[in-house]
């Protein structure tokens, strides 16, 4: 292996999951995934800067019902990664005792819904502004209750 294909191999973006138009069921477990993975910073800043691209792009190829299904998925969120008030504190208090910056934002991230911090992640990529007034009109009043200070 020669120094380029090392390289190549260190800096390749990873391909995203496909996805079909109307987004099945089997499909919006793995959008849910993707957005999980956004919300905790997995793989690092440039993955997660990356995967929220693409979780951002696959919004503008889904068909109206899967668009639906996009932001019912986004909305579940909310379900899905709910911390009892006992969490939020103890992940407070560690962020205050050992300080790092990952435990920084975790404390940050416990005062902001997930599906509000999701739709500021979206807000940020590539036609941020659009996608979020596009969801909105899917989402209703709960997605324009969300991104309300965006």
């Amino acid at each position: 292996m020669n120094i380029r294909q090392l390289f190549a191999g260190l800096f390749a973006r990873p391909a995203p999951p496909a996805f079909s138009p109307d987004l099945p069921d089997t499909e919006t477990a793995v959008l849910a995934a993707e957005m999980r993975a956004c919300l905790n910073r997995s793989g690092g800043a440039l993955t997660t800067i990356r995967r929220t691209q693409a979780v951002a792009t696959l919004f503008w190829a889904l068909s109206a019902e899967g668009k639906r299904r996009y932001v019912d998925t986004l909305l579940s969120l909310n379900d899905t990664a709910g911390k009892s008030v006992s969490e939020r504190y103890s992940e407070i208090e560690e962020a205050e005792l050992f300080g790092g910056s990952a435990s920084k934002l975790a404390m940050l991230d416990a005062f902001e819904t997930p599906v509000r911090r999701m739709l500021g992640a979206l807000n940020g990529t590539e036609n941020g502004p659009a996608l979020i007034a596009e969801i909105g009109e899917f989402g209703g009043e709960e997605i324009t209750k969300e991104s309300k200070s965006l």
